[in-house]
């Protein structure tokens, strides 16, 4: 059953109880499906007929109440440390698809990543609600890969393993459904190695099932209410949390984990498959063997059945293939490969502080530290795009190694690394100030945007860094000038509670602006700076971001927008207009042409007008790659320079799609790219021009690279009817 159903049957149980009305409607929420509502001693194990929690709290020789606490909370610690085990492998296995085009593996190790961290969080919730504190902070909570599950539970080994029939086949031996056996489960002197998963948290449910029905929901579940994390605080669709302060809650929260990891014990569904005969949803080991298998399960499939539907070609040999297990230490010749090492175990291991902070007492940090964990996915990439120098190598890229980190500035680092403490500086001295009404972040409604990039003589740039703290990223002796064309929208509200008399009459503000920029990055991180070409670079797959856009000049057409620039981050923008003709989803029609004939443009063209005369240009662009093949990069968080208050600053774009990126040919070839991009100077004096000239002058164009907006709806066209 769907877990939100099962948390509206749990909220109309408890009103029932506040109403007096439980036993009628307890009745009815059973034959729903509501097992997890019969809290008792006397209800039924799991796929043992005759065997009841009774039985095994009787083999378990329950102890008082706080000696059973303190078991409860050291198993529950252990289980953290279990569901987080297999993150790492399965975000490793994600991450290494490479060009593998397979949606369904990409869905099911996505989905089953964010499902452990919703067992993660429901096993918190859990130790919150019997008075513990959960900890996923501490250096023994990864796992030294390869290495068996915590409490060496399954008798499994663990591996760091790139994306192929290996990697699934160990998410099946996680995750792989067993009956109960009888001998492992009543085992008094406990033997983990002899447990599967399922059968541990069983344990966990008849130990809490006896104390409640020994003591009371109030004695037992003690815990601050505040530190739960309730169902607006989750991430992603995958499932929803909830708090847990009864034995229903707490059964429902140990029936979610066991159900979607290894199945219930006569079904592979965990949810709206089986209920609405639609989209896919099983259990973790069935989605796995899904891709195994290349064909998926379909409504009427079982356990002994195995997948009957639809079948679907997995391309193993397009995934990345990567040195498994490795360690930062496997990494000390190749510089490069261990500072992005270490800046991703930095990075994991401040997301598992956020968490612990989440946990304990903060879960409004939850919903973005998971948003965090898969915004890693930038520098996992960043290593994965580097092939292993060194004999023995040979085809294998470098992948993270998840080893622990210490809280950068955290005491323990700085009393080892630097015995006199410096004075820290506040927080808030770090952030230049937003003044009011404005408000950061700011995000786009959409954005149409074509940026033209030139390589020329850093003779010609380096005027224009004088006194900044800025040196010009060279590429092959060359540096970069670019300027790019955007035409944004962005959504606006009033101020809260304003009375619809002062309300605004536009909810939207439309914006086009040209950047013209050099391509720089800080003196002070000349050392740091990776070495890559022009093409990775625009690719994206310069991952310290120390390159970044030191802007010259920002033609605008908003004056809001000239303000927020200028005094967000020292833009220097001025007011004026533009020529525009741009490619779109819309097509053009030619009024005077007969019948429904319609073309689309190809070409972008954008002219910059002088800003106290629109009949002069500062120049004019039309650029037509129309005939060219183009291939997906995202040279996003693109790093923009500026200042304010006479202050250097930095600060990032994202633009959250793949661009069209051209690679431009080479002069000499029949079609380069001057008759590809026609950029003219005009007759206007303002001085933008003038540095364009100093600038980029003749320089061909080298790349191009657009981005259109997807629309957000349709009108279609009208039909006759009677």
């Amino acid at each position: 059953m769907k877990i939100i159903k099962q948390i509206k049957q749990l909220e109309a149980f408890r009103k029932a109880q506040q109403e007096g009305d439980a036993h009628n409607v307890l009745e009815n929420l059973l034959a729903d499906g509501a097992h997890f509502l019969s809290a008792g001693l006397d209800a039924e194990l799991p796929d043992l007929p005759g065997k009841t929690f009774k039985d095994l709290a009787n083999a378990l020789l329950i102890k008082d109440l706080e000696t059973e606490r303190a078991i409860l909370l050291n198993e529950l610690q252990m289980a953290l440390v279990l569901e987080h085990a297999t993150i790492p492998p399965y975000l490793t296995a994600l991450y290494t698809l490479g060009t593998c085009q397979s949606w369904q593996a990409v869905e099911a190790l996505r989905s089953v990543a964010v499902e452990e961290m919703l067992h993660l969080t429901l096993v918190a919730n859990l130790m919150n609600a019997l008075g513990g504190q959960p900890a996923t902070d501490g250096a023994d909570f990864i796992p030294n890969y390869p290495s068996p599950l915590p409490l060496n539970i399954d008798g499994i080994s663990v591996s760091l393993i790139g994306f192929s029939q290996e990697a699934m086949a160990q998410g099946c031996a996680i995750e792989r459904p067993r009956g109960f056996d009888l001998s492992h489960l009543f085992q008094t002197k406990i033997d983990y190695a002899d447990m599967t998963i399922g059968e541990f948290y069983l344990r966990i449910e008849a130990r809490l099932r006896y104390l409640v029905e020994l003591y009371g929901d109030a004695v037992v579940f003690i815990g601050d209410r505040q530190r739960q994390v309730t169902q607006g605080f989750y991430y992603d669709g995958a499932g929803a949390t909830f708090p847990i302060f009864d034995i229903h809650s707490a059964i429902l929260a140990l029936q979610t984990i066991r159900h979607q990891g290894e199945g219930a014990h006569d079904t592979i569904w965990t949810g709206n498959r089986a209920q609405y005969k639609g989209f896919p949803e099983v259990a973790h080991f069935y989605r796995f063997n899904e891709v195994l298998k290349g064909q998926s399960y379909v409504y009427g499939d079982t356990i002994d059945s195995g997948p009957t539907g639809k079948k679907f070609v997995v391309e193993w040999d397009k995934a990345i293939r990567i040195k498994a297990n490795s360690k930062l230490a496997d990494y000390e010749d190749a510089p490069e490969i261990l500072a992005a090492a270490k800046a991703f175990n930095q990075a994991y291991c401040d997301f598992l502080r956020t968490l612990n902070s989440a946990f304990n007492g903060s879960p409004e940090l939850l919903q973005p530290g998971i948003g965090t964990m898969f915004n890693l996915k930038d520098l996992f990439l960043r290593l994965v795009n580097n092939p292993l120098p060194g004999q023995g190598n040979e085809g294998l890229h470098a992948a993270p190694t998840f080893e622990y980190v210490a809280a950068q500035g955290s005491q323990a680092e700085q009393s080892s690394s630097n015995p006199i403490q410096e004075k820290k500086m506040p927080m808030h001295n770090h952030l230049p100030s937003v003044p009011a009404p404005l408000s950061m972040p700011f995000y786009y409604a959409s954005l149409n945007n074509c940026v033209v990039h030139y390589l020329v003589d850093p003779k010609n740039v380096e005027p224009y860094l004088k006194g900044t703290v800025l040196l010009p990223a060279l590429f092959d002796g060359k540096a970069c000038v670019a300027f790019n064309f955007q035409a944004y929208t962005g959504q606006f509200s009033g101020a809260v509670d304003q009375p619809p008399a002062e309300w605004g009459t536009s909810a939207y503000g439309i914006t086009q602006e040209v950047e013209l920029n050099i391509v720089a990055y800080p003196a002070s991180q000349k050392d740091n700076l990776p070495q890559v070409s022009f093409e990775q670079w625009v690719m994206g797959e310069e991952q310290s971001k120390l390159m970044g856009n030191h802007r010259v000049w920002v033609p605008c057409d908003s004056p809001p927008a000239i303000q927020a620039g200028e005094e967000l981050f020292g833009e220097p923008k001025f007011l004026t207009s533009f020529g525009v003709n741009i490619p779109s989803f819309n097509p053009v029609r030619n009024p005077n042409v007969a019948g429904y004939e319609a073309q689309w443009v190809q070409a972008w063209g954008f002219k910059v007008n002088d800003p106290t005369d629109a009949k002069l240009d500062i120049f004019t662009c039309i650029l037509d790659v129309s005939d060219m093949q183009s291939v997906p990069g995202n040279i996003s968080s693109i790093t923009e320079y500026g200042m304010h208050d006479k202050q250097p600053i930095a600060c990032r774009w994202n633009i959250l799609q793949p661009l069209k990126t051209y690679f431009l040919p080479t002069p000499c070839s029949e079609k380069n790219s001057v008759s590809r991009v026609k950029l003219t100077y005009g007759q206007s004096t303002h001085p933008m021009k003038t540095d364009m000239e100093k600038l980029i002058g003749d320089s061909p164009a080298v790349a191009v690279q657009t981005f259109i907006s997807d629309p957000a709806a349709i009108q279609s066209r009208a039909v006759f009817i009677k």
